[in-house]
């Protein structure tokens, strides 16, 4: 649709992980600023100057999934959430679950434990006095249009 999009960064650092034989790579305590780092990298690639940006799952979602994990908020991961507050321009808008989950080998979280995450994530986001959409479980199509509407679109 012409938006500024930033890819999800964790599932390419579990599977470069996993590749070097570290089966859990969730369990280092650095995991998060590794995701952390590149969130950052890749919104400089993007070059982003003006403009709603769309990051699947961003910094704040990085925080809240160090939380979830009971790892230490390092720099990095602060520095990108400093980053995201700084150029947020509108909402955040947080996609609710499907109400299934289909595990892979960099997700092996149940629907009760990714019921569990969705919550840690809406509430780290109020903590962080974010504006929050819920965007809730629906079609491709009805989503977007919930969101473009969110957007001002």
């Amino acid at each position: 649709m012409g938006y500024h999009t930033v890819p999800e960064a964790a599932s390419d650092i579990i599977a470069q992980a996993q590749g070097a034989g570290q089966d859990r790579p969730w369990d280092d305590q650095h995991f998060t600023e590794r995701i952390a780092a590149l969130q950052l990298a890749r919104l400089e690639a993007a070059g982003v100057k003006t403009g709603p940006v769309f990051h699947d799952r961003g910094p704040v979602c990085t925080l809240a999934l160090a939380r979830f994990l009971g790892h230490p908020v390092g720099p990095t991961v602060r520095a990108a959430v400093a980053r995201a507050r700084a150029d947020m321009t509108g909402p955040v808008f947080l996609v609710e679950l499907m109400g299934f989950v289909t595990a892979t080998s960099a997700r092996r979280i149940d629907l009760r434990g990714a019921q569990a995450f969705e919550q840690v994530h809406r509430d780290v986001y109020r903590a962080e006095d974010l504006p929050l959409v819920t965007v809730p479980a629906a079609s491709v199509t009805d989503r977007a249009a919930l969101i473009l509407r969110g957007l001002g679109g």
